[in-house]
């Protein structure tokens, strides 16, 4: 928490703030643009030139964090939660991050709410905080116009393909649901791995019916 309760800054527990001044020059991005949210960038872990969640620019994906920090403030840009430093107020107009989500879904549930709630966000590229990143997890067809994402393991897959499905629904993209239906038979199919199209049809059908939640301990019973 930053700066007495009027700020929450949230972090994972596996991501750090890469210098000591990153929490003060998100406080004075914030009262600069006044923001309501605004994050840091998420470098990689193990490559801090890179990040770990792609950018949007100009219609094209990108992780090459020089290309992005000479832009020093990206305006309706964010990436939750790695450092995302949260006026509290926001919590208490759209609520909590949806817990029933836990593995993948919960930011981008957020986001939407944010968006529709019309509050100010944006992201400092001068500032970052380092994060594990996934890039194995993304699997790039048609030329990287399409990028479906793998995570590995099956209770992994099963949640963020059953999060998929119903996030896709709750907020009628039909956008997300082009891309999904095309993007993930084309990389199963590609692979030979009908198994895994099975699961995953299974799973984002099973969200996009706004069914199969739970614990995760029942749930890791039955998808793992």
């Amino acid at each position: 928490m930053a700066s007495g309760a009027e700020w929450i800054w949230m972090m994972d527990d596996d991501g750090h703030p890469e210098d000591a001044s990153c929490l003060a020059e998100l406080l004075s991005a914030a009262e600069e643009h006044q923001l309501d949210i605004v994050s840091p960038l998420v470098a990689a872990t193990a490559d801090p030139n890179r990040l770990s969640f792609n950018f949007r620019i100009n219609g094209l994906l990108t992780n090459d964090r020089t290309r992005l920090a000479p832009m020093g403030y990206l305006p309706d840009m964010v990436h939750f939660f790695n450092g995302a430093l949260i006026r509290t107020e926001v919590f208490y107009k759209i609520g909590i991050p949806d817990v029933k989500f836990f593995i993948r879904g919960d930011e981008v549930d957020f986001l939407s709410r944010v968006k529709k709630a019309g509050l100010k966000y944006g992201t400092l590229a001068t500032v970052a905080v380092q994060h594990p990143a996934t890039w194995t997890e993304m699997k790039p067809v048609f030329g990287g116009f399409i990028t479906p994402v793998i995570p590995e393991g099956d209770f992994k897959r099963y949640c963020y393909f059953r999060n998929r499905g119903y996030l896709t629904r709750k907020y009628r993209n039909l956008r997300w649901f082009g891309a999904d239906i095309v993007g993930f038979p084309v990389y199963f199919l590609k692979t030979r791995d009908l198994k895994g199209l099975a699961h995953w049809f299974r799973a984002y059908s099973t969200g996009f019916r706004g069914k199969g939640f739970g614990s995760p301990a029942q749930l890791m019973s039955t998808n793992s």
